[in-house]
């Protein structure tokens, strides 16, 4: 079987994707292809007609294939086909109800709420991009009271974590770490790049950084996450 990434290191969806497979020790050839091309390539759109990424492909030896094109679907696919022995999937209905609820948090909350904070902070753009992804002026109250929301989303998982768990669902990685695990990279990078502006509210969040801290002690967010953003 061979398995295909598309998808740049540049997107934070990629990124998770090429996180959770590394710690599934799952092997794969990554396509970095800008998005941008692939959505003008139409044998790409016949895999994913979205034009978006990531997308994951298995080709097996018949020619038949196996496609997925949304990042938690990919995440939650590729725990459970080969991360089952490192804990990577819940067992059972109600843990995998229970990191799946945090990856659409992340997916639905955290990541609407980091990006006008991104582009803000480190590019110095306004948000939404304009046509192509272009950079657009920065509204500085505009992006006071994004960093206000993005806060509070992050307080949320401030209060999950006060118990002191490790992880989102305890003492173990998991895929409920994933997408919120990328996000809390980008927001610390930002704390440490504007720390006049966000290094007091960072503080608020203390039992996030400590989960921060655990994800970094993993090799693989370090190469996946990490060193992309």
């Amino acid at each position: 079987m061979r398995r295909l990434l598309y998808g740049a290191s540049s997107s934070s969806r990629a990124n998770k994707v090429m996180w959770i497979a590394r710690e599934a020790a799952v092997s794969f050839t990554h396509v970095q292809t800008p998005t941008p091309l692939l959505r003008a390539d139409p044998a790409y759109l016949a895999l994913n007609p979205k034009g978006t990424v990531p997308t994951w492909v298995e080709e097996e030896e018949d020619g038949s294939r196996f496609v997925l094109h949304e990042s938690n679907s990919i995440v939650a696919y590729v725990a459970q086909a080969y991360g089952g022995a490192r804990g990577l999937f819940p067992h059972g209905a109600r843990g995998g109800a229970e990191a799946w609820q945090w990856q659409d948090y992340g997916e639905t909350s955290v990541q609407p709420a980091c990006s006008p904070m991104w582009w803000g902070y480190m590019r110095g753009s306004g948000y939404p991009l304009g046509p192509g992804g272009r950079l657009v002026p920065l509204d500085r109250p505009k992006l006071q009271a994004a960093t206000a929301k993005a806060l509070g989303v992050f307080g949320v998982l401030e209060r999950h974590l006060s118990d002191g768990r490790e992880y989102m669902l305890g003492e173990t990685l998991t895929v409920a770490d994933a997408t919120c695990g990328v996000h809390v990279h980008r927001l610390f990078k930002m704390v440490e790049a504007h720390p006049a502006e966000l290094g007091e509210a960072a503080r608020q969040l203390g039992h996030v950084r400590r989960w921060y801290d655990n994800l970094r002690r993993s090799q693989h967010y370090l190469e996946n996450v990490v060193a992309h953003a």
